[in-house]
This record gives structure tokens, C-alpha cells and sequence, in this order.
């Protein structure tokens, strides 16, 4: 693979560039990285998808986030959906989150499926089939509402 830019923040702030611009990805230096993690998070930047294989034989929690979904049947998306432990996508192109976060639940490994719902707020699956819809009003009184479905 080629043109590889990292930006890593460490606990305390320092951040780690790293630079492979034109070269092969030699994986030692992000695996020195994410030895020291339980938990990476990416989004669909294509480099990122050849750090998943990596993520997975170390035992590392993979959250990923897929944006702004069209279809479920996305090639580009494939291998981010079937490596996540955690899911984030956004359902801004359908009507109803929930046949699609059953879909994601049903297709890949992903124990907590989370969609965001813009000014809705957002829909939240698990593994246990139960769904949450968090919804946050900023009118006059500020408060959260909470909906906790069975599926």
C-alpha cells in the first residue's frame, strides 16, 4: 500500500506523525502502537482498512465509523463492517435506523451498533436485540428522552 499518513494523540496530548508517503506500509511501528491500546477507532480512509487485520490478531477493540451510509451492500464499506466491534454510521439517506443497525448486528461482528439521527439524536443496538433512541430537545427546557424498545 501506499501514501500513508498517521496522526496518533497520546494519553497526555504528545501526537505522533508518521509520514510513508510513496513507500510501503512496513506495519512494525503502528503494531509497537497499538500494542499499548485495547481499543482503535477509524473511519473509512482507505489506508485504514489494512490497520484492521493488524488490530484484530493483537485482540483489539475496532470501532469504526462508516459515515453516511447509501446501501448496505457497499464494497467500499465491506471490510470496515465485517471487522468492527463497535459501528457508527449515519442513517441521514434512510426514514428508520433500526432495519438497518439489525442488518449490521446480523452481518458482521459488531456488539453495539450506534446511528446517528442528526437533530433526532440517535439509535443504539446491542447484541441483546434492545434498541435506544436518544433523543436531545434544545428548546426552552433542556432535557433528554429516552426510548427503549424490544426488537
Amino acid at each position: 500500500m501506499k501514501n500513508l499518513d498517521v496522526v496518533a494523540i497520546g494519553a497526555v496530548g504528545i501526537d505522533t506523525n508518521i509520514y510513508l508517503n510513496g513507500r510501503d506500509i512496513d506495519f512494525s511501528v503502528e503494531a509497537k502502537m497499538l500494542a499499548k491500546t485495547n481499543l482503535i477507532h477509524v473511519n473509512i480512509v482507505n489506508w485504514t482498512r489494512y490497520l484492521l487485520p493488524l488490530a484484530k490478531e493483537m485482540g483489539i477493540k475496532i470501532a469504526c465509523d462508516i459515515q453516511d451510509i447509501v446501501e448496505l451492500g457497499d464494497e467500499y464499506r465491506k471490510d470496515f463492517i465485517e471487522n468492527a466491534d463497535i459501528l457508527f454510521f449515519s442513517s441521514v439517506n434512510f426514514d428508520e435506523p433500526v432495519p438497518l443497525i439489525k442488518k449490521f448486528i446480523e452481518i458482521s461482528p459488531a456488539e453495539i451498533v450506534i446511528s446517528g439521527m442528526g437533530a433526532k439524536g440517535c439509535a443504539v443496538g446491542f447484541l441483546t436485540s434492545y434498541l435506544m433512541y436518544f433523543v436531545i430537545f434544545l428548546g426552552k427546557s433542556k432535557f433528554w428522552e429516552m426510548l427503549i424498545c424490544r426488537t
